[in-house]
């Protein structure tokens, strides 16, 4: 509670921040820093848990992992449809985004052996991420629960926004072009991102096997010796 006697006189206060800002109990949110450090063993332990991760028959799992590798947000695809993949260009599409933009992606190795992963189990349903006891048919955008299950197994908790963090940062690291993370992180860029994308496509293709590349080459690197002379 605030009393109007502890707020600085003749101020006009609309709006609650400046309130706050008077009262002087206004807080900074602090930044949120989660993300894998592939580079470390908590990488390892966080991919293991959700590559052997059976919800709904693997599809929670594929969403996580498809999710990190397309730098993607959870409300764009969640609820991704088949008819938004074109397998022969080995592209997806993701219209009405956060931005009302629409953009292509092209699909990484990884990226598109999920898909085709997807593809086999399907029950014939339109999404691609398929989770039968859901309303919506397909699996819920956070996935709060089962992330919390997945950090039980790991020890390590994230978010789904976590892996646009995660991508964005081993990103950086690559000294990838700064325009083609914003488009690969569905940011605006001040012109319309389709053209973007044709003029663009080889090199956006490349910044995403990079990274997805360079995440698997991390994973494999903290595999047990046995595992390395069984594959």
């Amino acid at each position: 509670y605030i009393g109007v006697e502890s707020l600085i006189p003749k101020e006009n206060y609309h709006n609650p921040f400046d309130i706050l800002t008077s009262a002087k109990k206004w807080k900074k949110t602090s930044m949120r820093k989660g993300y894998i450090d592939f580079k470390d063993q908590e990488g390892y332990n966080w991919w293991t848990a959700v590559k052997t991760y059976t919800k709904a028959a693997g599809s929670v799992s594929d969403y996580i992992i498809f999710s990190l590798l397309q730098a993607g947000r959870s409300i764009d695809i969640a609820s991704l449809t088949w008819d938004k993949v074109d397998f022969a260009r080995k592209e997806i599409r993701y219209v009405d985004t956060k931005n009302d933009e629409t953009y292509v992606f092209p699909l990484t190795k990884h990226a598109l052996e999920i898909l085709h992963r997807r593809r086999k189990f399907s029950n014939g349903t339109e999404f691609i991420f398929e989770y039968p006891n859901s309303k919506d048919k397909h699996v819920p955008p956070a996935c709060k629960d089962h992330f919390k299950a997945i950090a039980t197994i790991s020890g390590k908790h994230i978010t789904h926004h976590d892996l646009r963090r995660t991508w964005a940062t081993q990103a950086r690291a690559l000294k990838i072009d700064g325009r083609t993370i914003d488009y690969c992180l569905k940011h605006k860029i001040g012109d319309v991102n389709e053209h973007y994308y044709q003029g663009q496509k080889q090199e956006i293709h490349d910044a995403l096997q990079l990274v997805e590349d360079t995440i698997l080459s991390h994973v494999k690197s903290k595999e047990p010796k046995e595992m390395e002379m069984a594959a």
